[in-house]
Protein backbone atom coordinates (compact mmCIF):
# COMPACT_ATOMS: atom_id res chain seq x y z
CA UNK A 1 0.00 0.00 0.00
CA UNK A 2 0.83 3.41 -0.77
CA UNK A 3 1.75 5.58 2.06
CA UNK A 4 0.51 9.32 1.45
CA UNK A 5 2.45 12.24 2.39
CA UNK A 6 0.42 13.99 4.63
CA UNK A 7 -0.16 10.60 6.95
CA UNK A 8 3.70 10.22 6.81
CA UNK A 9 3.96 13.73 8.45
CA UNK A 10 1.26 12.86 10.99
CA UNK A 11 3.13 10.05 11.82
CA UNK A 12 6.17 11.40 12.53
CA UNK A 13 4.92 14.25 14.67
CA UNK A 14 3.17 12.06 16.58
CA UNK A 15 6.12 9.96 17.47
CA UNK A 16 8.07 12.99 17.92
CA UNK A 17 5.86 14.37 20.75
CA UNK A 18 5.36 10.44 22.12
CA UNK A 19 9.18 10.42 21.90
CA UNK A 20 9.11 13.83 24.15
CA UNK A 21 7.03 12.38 26.75
CA UNK A 22 4.45 14.30 28.06
CA UNK A 23 5.89 15.94 30.74
CA UNK A 24 8.75 17.51 28.29
CA UNK A 25 9.69 20.68 28.83
CA UNK A 26 10.72 22.68 25.43
CA UNK A 27 13.09 26.01 25.42
CA UNK A 28 11.35 29.17 24.97
CA UNK A 29 12.20 32.16 23.24
CA UNK A 30 13.36 35.08 25.90
CA UNK A 31 10.39 37.17 25.05
CA UNK A 32 8.00 34.52 25.51
CA UNK A 33 9.36 33.89 29.11
CA UNK A 34 9.15 37.41 29.62
CA UNK A 35 5.43 37.36 28.30
CA UNK A 36 4.05 34.70 30.53
CA UNK A 37 5.96 35.82 33.60
CA UNK A 38 5.25 39.54 33.45
CA UNK A 39 1.99 39.15 35.30
CA UNK A 40 3.20 36.77 38.14
CA UNK A 41 6.14 39.23 38.92
CA UNK A 42 5.79 42.29 41.75
CA UNK A 43 7.57 44.96 42.93
CA UNK A 44 7.48 45.29 46.88
CA UNK A 45 8.03 48.91 48.84
CA UNK A 46 8.04 48.39 52.42
CA UNK A 47 8.60 51.04 54.65
CA UNK A 48 8.81 51.71 58.67
CA UNK A 49 8.74 55.00 60.37
CA UNK A 50 12.34 56.47 59.42
CA UNK A 51 12.58 54.98 56.06
CA UNK A 52 11.56 53.38 52.76
CA UNK A 53 13.10 50.56 50.79
CA UNK A 54 11.78 48.38 47.41
CA UNK A 55 12.21 44.97 46.32
CA UNK A 56 10.93 42.12 43.63
CA UNK A 57 8.66 39.57 44.41
CA UNK A 58 6.18 36.73 42.32
CA UNK A 59 3.27 35.13 42.84
CA UNK A 60 3.79 31.59 44.29
CA UNK A 61 0.06 30.57 44.80
CA UNK A 62 -3.19 32.60 44.70
CA UNK A 63 -3.02 35.10 47.47
CA UNK A 64 0.52 34.22 48.29
CA UNK A 65 4.09 36.35 47.33
CA UNK A 66 7.72 35.21 48.13
CA UNK A 67 10.36 37.87 47.92
CA UNK A 68 13.91 37.33 49.97
CA UNK A 69 13.30 37.86 54.19
CA UNK A 70 16.26 41.03 53.78
CA UNK A 71 13.61 42.88 51.48
CA UNK A 72 10.73 43.02 54.25
CA UNK A 73 12.82 42.23 57.78
CA UNK A 74 12.67 45.28 60.08
CA UNK A 75 9.83 46.93 58.18
CA UNK A 76 6.31 46.73 59.63
CA UNK A 77 4.09 48.00 56.07
CA UNK A 78 4.61 46.79 52.77
CA UNK A 79 2.86 47.38 49.24
CA UNK A 80 2.66 45.06 46.16
CA UNK A 81 2.64 46.56 42.74
CA UNK A 82 1.38 44.14 40.17
CA UNK A 83 2.40 45.17 36.32
CA UNK A 84 -0.58 46.61 35.62
CA UNK A 85 -0.04 49.33 38.21
CA UNK A 86 -2.43 47.90 40.38
CA UNK A 87 -1.47 47.58 44.19
CA UNK A 88 -2.16 46.36 46.84
CA UNK A 89 -1.29 46.15 51.23
CA UNK A 90 0.86 43.19 52.49
CA UNK A 91 -1.37 41.33 55.25
CA UNK A 92 0.65 38.80 56.83
CA UNK A 93 3.54 36.47 57.14
CA UNK A 94 2.80 33.29 56.34
CA UNK A 95 6.01 31.63 56.16
CA UNK A 96 9.91 33.10 56.76
CA UNK A 97 12.90 31.67 57.15
CA UNK A 98 15.69 34.05 58.25
CA UNK A 99 18.67 31.22 57.46
CA UNK A 100 17.60 30.86 53.82
CA UNK A 101 16.45 34.61 53.51
CA UNK A 102 12.97 33.70 52.30
CA UNK A 103 9.85 34.66 53.18
CA UNK A 104 5.87 34.69 51.71
CA UNK A 105 3.63 37.11 52.33
CA UNK A 106 -0.38 37.27 52.19
CA UNK A 107 -1.16 39.85 49.94
CA UNK A 108 -4.76 39.54 47.39
CA UNK A 109 -3.64 38.95 43.92
CA UNK A 110 -6.82 38.76 41.72
CA UNK A 111 -6.70 36.34 38.88
CA UNK A 112 -3.36 36.59 37.95
CA UNK A 113 -1.34 33.18 37.61
CA UNK A 114 1.48 32.10 39.68
CA UNK A 115 4.55 31.14 38.43
CA UNK A 116 5.69 27.66 37.48
CA UNK A 117 8.23 26.06 39.94
CA UNK A 118 11.42 24.10 37.76
CA UNK A 119 13.98 22.24 39.45
CA UNK A 120 17.51 24.23 40.19
CA UNK A 121 19.04 20.88 40.72
CA UNK A 122 18.76 20.27 36.90
CA UNK A 123 20.50 23.06 36.26
CA UNK A 124 24.14 22.48 34.80
CA UNK A 125 26.83 24.52 33.96
CA UNK A 126 26.38 27.06 31.01
CA UNK A 127 22.65 27.06 30.81
CA UNK A 128 20.74 30.35 30.62
CA UNK A 129 18.63 31.63 33.14
CA UNK A 130 16.79 35.42 33.05
CA UNK A 131 16.13 37.62 35.71
CA UNK A 132 13.41 39.65 36.08
CA UNK A 133 12.76 42.43 38.54
CA UNK A 134 12.87 45.95 39.24
CA UNK A 135 16.53 46.88 39.74
CA UNK A 136 17.26 50.57 41.13
CA UNK A 137 13.50 50.66 41.16
CA UNK A 138 13.23 50.28 37.40
CA UNK A 139 10.51 47.70 37.66
CA UNK A 140 10.16 44.73 34.60
CA UNK A 141 13.46 44.86 34.15
CA UNK A 142 14.68 41.60 32.43
CA UNK A 143 18.20 40.16 31.50
CA UNK A 144 20.20 37.35 30.69
CA UNK A 145 23.12 35.26 31.40
CA UNK A 146 24.39 31.76 32.10
CA UNK A 147 24.63 29.41 35.18
CA UNK A 148 28.46 30.29 36.33
CA UNK A 149 28.47 27.48 38.58
CA UNK A 150 26.79 26.04 42.19
CA UNK A 151 27.75 27.32 46.20
CA UNK A 152 26.73 25.69 49.53
CA UNK A 153 26.80 29.26 51.94
CA UNK A 154 25.55 27.50 55.26
CA UNK A 155 21.67 26.18 54.56
CA UNK A 156 21.27 27.86 51.34
CA UNK A 157 21.86 26.46 47.81
CA UNK A 158 22.95 29.10 45.72
CA UNK A 159 23.09 29.59 42.06
CA UNK A 160 26.10 31.45 40.93
CA UNK A 161 24.87 33.04 37.57
CA UNK A 162 25.84 36.23 35.14
CA UNK A 163 22.36 37.24 34.95
CA UNK A 164 22.81 40.85 36.29
CA UNK A 165 20.94 42.32 39.50
CA UNK A 166 21.19 45.27 41.31
CA UNK A 167 19.47 46.24 45.21
CA UNK A 168 15.86 46.43 44.16
CA UNK A 169 16.01 42.92 41.82
CA UNK A 170 15.97 40.78 45.77
CA UNK A 171 13.38 38.65 45.69
CA UNK A 172 12.54 38.42 42.10
CA UNK A 173 12.65 34.99 40.19
CA UNK A 174 15.02 33.62 38.05
CA UNK A 175 14.21 31.49 34.96
CA UNK A 176 15.24 28.68 33.33
CA UNK A 177 14.89 28.08 29.49
CA UNK A 178 11.66 26.35 29.42
CA UNK A 179 10.25 29.49 31.70
CA UNK A 180 10.15 27.66 35.06
CA UNK A 181 11.26 29.69 38.29
CA UNK A 182 14.78 28.04 39.39
CA UNK A 183 15.86 30.08 41.89
CA UNK A 184 15.00 33.77 44.18
CA UNK A 185 17.51 36.28 42.84
CA UNK A 186 19.18 37.06 46.45
CA UNK A 187 22.57 38.92 45.80
CA UNK A 188 25.86 40.06 44.18
CA UNK A 189 29.22 40.98 44.83
CA UNK A 190 29.48 44.55 44.25
CA UNK A 191 33.44 44.64 43.11
CA UNK A 192 33.40 41.91 40.97
CA UNK A 193 31.06 42.36 37.85
CA UNK A 194 29.27 39.43 36.81
CA UNK A 195 28.92 37.44 40.02
CA UNK A 196 25.25 37.14 40.93
CA UNK A 197 23.64 34.50 43.09
CA UNK A 198 19.92 33.12 43.61
CA UNK A 199 18.54 31.20 46.33
CA UNK A 200 17.62 27.61 44.65
CA UNK A 201 13.45 27.21 44.35
CA UNK A 202 14.21 24.16 46.02
CA UNK A 203 14.40 25.87 49.28
CA UNK A 204 11.42 27.94 48.59
CA UNK A 205 9.29 24.96 48.03
CA UNK A 206 10.27 23.09 51.07
CA UNK A 207 9.40 26.44 52.96
CA UNK A 208 5.62 26.90 51.26
CA UNK A 209 5.01 22.98 52.44
CA UNK A 210 5.37 23.83 56.14
CA UNK A 211 4.39 27.36 56.87
CA UNK A 212 3.81 28.96 59.77
CA UNK A 213 1.24 27.80 62.36
CA UNK A 214 -0.10 31.28 62.65
CA UNK A 215 -0.22 33.47 59.36
CA UNK A 216 0.92 36.97 61.58
CA UNK A 217 -0.48 40.35 60.97
CA UNK A 218 2.69 41.48 58.89
CA UNK A 219 3.32 44.85 61.61
CA UNK A 220 3.21 41.91 64.44
CA UNK A 221 5.46 40.09 62.43
CA UNK A 222 7.70 43.29 62.35
CA UNK A 223 7.91 43.68 66.47
CA UNK A 224 8.73 40.16 67.12
CA UNK A 225 11.56 40.57 64.60
CA UNK A 226 12.85 43.37 66.46
CA UNK A 227 12.77 41.74 69.50
CA UNK A 228 14.91 38.68 68.31
CA UNK A 229 17.01 41.04 66.79
CA UNK A 230 17.77 42.88 70.19
CA UNK A 231 18.40 39.20 71.39
CA UNK A 232 20.87 38.25 68.61
CA UNK A 233 23.03 41.73 69.37
CA UNK A 234 23.09 41.01 73.22
CA UNK A 235 24.44 37.66 71.90
CA UNK A 236 27.06 38.81 69.90
CA UNK A 237 27.70 41.34 72.06
CA UNK A 238 28.68 38.67 75.23
CA UNK A 239 30.30 36.24 72.37
CA UNK A 240 33.14 39.13 72.00
CA UNK A 241 33.01 39.30 75.36
CA UNK A 242 33.41 35.83 75.68
CA UNK A 243 36.14 35.81 73.16
CA UNK A 244 38.29 38.15 74.51
CA UNK A 245 38.61 36.46 78.08
CA UNK A 246 39.44 33.58 76.15
CA UNK A 247 42.00 35.48 74.33
CA UNK A 248 43.53 37.49 77.59
CA UNK A 249 44.21 33.91 79.55
CA UNK A 250 45.58 33.03 76.15
CA UNK A 251 47.69 35.59 76.35
CA UNK A 252 48.44 35.16 80.20
CA UNK A 253 49.57 31.74 79.49
CA UNK A 254 52.51 32.48 77.14
CA UNK A 255 53.86 35.68 79.34
CA UNK A 256 52.13 38.48 77.35
CA UNK A 257 51.68 41.44 79.19
CA UNK A 258 48.39 43.62 78.37
CA UNK A 259 48.78 43.05 74.38
CA UNK A 260 45.49 41.67 73.24
CA UNK A 261 43.12 43.36 71.09
CA UNK A 262 39.72 42.21 69.70
CA UNK A 263 38.40 43.11 65.84
CA UNK A 264 35.17 43.17 64.45
CA UNK A 265 34.77 44.26 61.23
CA UNK A 266 37.69 46.22 61.02
CA UNK A 267 37.16 47.93 64.54
CA UNK A 268 39.50 46.93 67.53
CA UNK A 269 37.92 46.71 71.02
CA UNK A 270 40.79 46.64 73.46
CA UNK A 271 39.00 45.36 76.68
CA UNK A 272 35.86 44.26 77.43
CA UNK A 273 34.58 47.30 78.54
CA UNK A 274 35.12 48.83 75.07
CA UNK A 275 32.84 46.09 73.35
CA UNK A 276 29.54 47.83 73.24
CA UNK A 277 29.53 48.82 69.79
CA UNK A 278 29.72 45.25 68.88
CA UNK A 279 25.95 45.05 69.24
CA UNK A 280 25.31 47.85 66.21
CA UNK A 281 25.93 47.26 62.63
CA UNK A 282 26.68 44.10 60.52
CA UNK A 283 24.56 41.33 60.87
CA UNK A 284 25.01 37.31 61.35
CA UNK A 285 27.36 35.74 59.13
CA UNK A 286 30.11 38.14 59.39
CA UNK A 287 33.74 37.91 60.51
CA UNK A 288 34.92 38.20 63.99
CA UNK A 289 38.10 37.61 65.40
CA UNK A 290 40.55 37.94 68.15
CA UNK A 291 44.68 37.99 67.84
CA UNK A 292 46.72 37.16 71.11
CA UNK A 293 50.19 38.87 70.50
CA UNK A 294 51.73 36.42 72.39
CA UNK A 295 55.68 36.98 70.61
CA UNK A 296 56.91 39.91 69.48
CA UNK A 297 58.65 37.92 66.22
CA UNK A 298 55.61 36.10 66.28
CA UNK A 299 52.15 38.32 66.83
CA UNK A 300 49.79 35.93 64.98
CA UNK A 301 50.79 32.59 65.99
CA UNK A 302 47.26 32.39 67.92
CA UNK A 303 43.97 33.62 65.45
CA UNK A 304 40.83 32.36 66.53
CA UNK A 305 38.66 33.34 64.08
CA UNK A 306 34.81 32.94 64.90
CA UNK A 307 31.58 32.76 62.40
CA UNK A 308 28.31 33.39 64.06
CA UNK A 309 25.24 31.82 62.17
CA UNK A 310 22.27 31.95 63.23
CA UNK A 311 23.66 32.12 66.94
CA UNK A 312 25.71 28.97 66.39
CA UNK A 313 29.81 29.65 66.87
CA UNK A 314 32.65 27.77 65.76
CA UNK A 315 36.19 28.51 65.94
CA UNK A 316 39.42 27.52 64.12
CA UNK A 317 42.99 28.12 64.92
CA UNK A 318 45.33 29.04 62.20
CA UNK A 319 48.98 28.66 62.63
Amino acid sequence: MKGCPTCVALLLCAAGILAQGPNSNLALTPSKIFSQARPSVVVIVTSDERREALGSGFIVSPGRVATNHHVVAGMNQALVIFSDGDTKPVTKVVADSTEQDLIVLAVETGNRKPVKFGDELSLQQGDAVYALGAPKGLELTFTNGMVSSFRKSNAQFLIQTTAPIAPGSSGGPLFDATGRVVGVTTSMLSDAPGIYFSVGIGDLKRLLRTPQAVALPLGEWAKQQSSSNKTEEASRDLELRQLVYLMEKLSEAHGAHNDIHALRNGIQYFHPGHLSPASRGGGIGENLHATAHVRPERPLQHDLRYWLRQGQTSNRERD
